[in-house]
């Protein structure tokens, strides 16, 4: 079985090249699939269940600088500045 950091890699990985490829409204997708997955742990609340949460948490950070990075292009600036 796949944990959530591998699931929220592949989403990172697959947003990183839609981003390369110009298709920001679908990376932006992506990268909040990988916020999803970082929540979803942060709800456990428990370190025994989830003991991806560190890691998970620098993937969500990053995530959503890369949506700011990717509002930025799209010219939605306040939207990239929330």
């Amino acid at each position: 079985m796949i944990n959530k950091t591998d699931q929220a890699n592949l989403c990172k990985n697959v947003a990183k090249e839609l981003y390369r490829l110009k298709q920001y409204d679908l990376a932006i997708d992506c990268y909040y699939n990988v916020i999803n997955f970082s929540n979803m742990c942060h709800q456990c609340k428990n370190h025994d269940v989830c003991p991806d949460q560190p890691e998970l948490l620098e993937l969500e950070i990053l995530s959503r600088l890369n949506i700011s990075l990717c509002d930025i292009n799209l010219k939605f600036y306040e939207r990239a500045m929330q």
